[in-house]
């Protein structure tokens, strides 16, 4: 391996570690259903986890940088040279692995899970990363790369945007074949259940009395967003259903109205009106 090789391989520093390290701020956004307004508001109420771990990777690259320059000075061999050099990506790994955990919100009402949408969003984010590294090494300061994960959660926010259009076209598919699946049997009764708190403690006891009579089909666990109600159609539906049972959250206005728009339900139950995600409804 000649020397620019070596070279070209320390932007994958700073990209390798940002990638896994991020795994807190990632969290975060899923957490925020992938919405831009509340995230920054999470940001701002999380300024440790949002912007320490930026701030590590930056002086975890700054480091193997260095480290990188002594390997290039000494008197080592060529042969030593290339594997001390490649011996720096599995310890920019290590450094994001760690800080990923460290940094993970623990006490989340939910944890992070790394769903097919996750995965999409991280191919992105790596060639993202990736590419501002090499972007920024072509600059007249060498370390420059190593500096950008101080923006770490701006990059996060990036990443989203440049997956945001994938998302759509890919959620939009899933909505409508959901709906078609909804919709292909006119005597199926749908019954949508949306409020303030109490909406999962009355899915389940409607299912329960619905079931002793009727084939009953309920949205499982806290499935209450577009796409997971849609894949609780697609995957649990049948044609010998009766009834199903719809849970539906909101976080943001016209959340409602699009869970609506797939359900498309006979009869409304509204468990109440609280004081709950004010953050994003402001007023009761």
């Amino acid at each position: 391996m000649s020397l620019e090789w070596q070279r070209m391989l320390l932007p994958l520093i700073p990209g390798l570690a940002s990638l896994f390290g991020a795994r807190g701020i990632y969290h975060i956004f899923q957490l925020e259903s992938y919405q831009f307004p509340g995230y920054f508001r999470s940001l701002k109420r999380n300024p440790v986890h949002a912007w320490l771990p930026g701030l590590a990777i930056a002086v975890g690259s700054l480091i193997l940088y260095y480290l990188y320059g002594a390997i290039d000075a000494s008197v080592l061999p060529d042969w030593a040279k290339t594997v001390g050099t490649i011996a720096l990506l599995p310890i920019a790994f290590g450094l994001g692995k760690g800080l990923g955990r460290v940094f993970n919100a623990k006490k989340a009402k939910k944890q992070f899970v790394f769903t097919s949408r996750v995965k999409r969003l991280y191919a992105v984010s790596a060639l993202v990363m990736v590419a501002l590294s090499y972007l920024l090494a072509q600059g007249p300061v060498a370390i420059l790369p190593a500096l950008w994960p101080l923006a770490l959660p701006l990059v996060v926010a990036l990443n989203g945007l440049l997956a945001w259009p994938i998302e759509k076209l890919i959620s939009e598919c899933y909505f409508r074949d959901a709906r078609r699946k909804l919709l292909a049997n006119p005597q199926l009764v749908r019954i949508g259940i949306t409020g303030s708190y109490g909406k999962t403690s009355v899915k389940h006891m409607l299912g329960e009395i619905l079931s002793e009579k009727y084939p009953t089909l309920i949205t499982p666990a806290s499935f209450n967003t577009p796409m997971g109600v849609s894949r609780a159609i697609r995957e649990r539906l049948t044609p010998s259903h009766q009834v199903f049972v719809g849970e539906m959250g909101a976080r943001h206005m016209g959340d409602i109205r699009e869970m609506c728009r797939l359900v498309r339900p006979t009869i409304g139950v509204l468990t109440s009106v609280g004081p709950q995600h004010l953050d994003t409804f402001k007023t009761v």
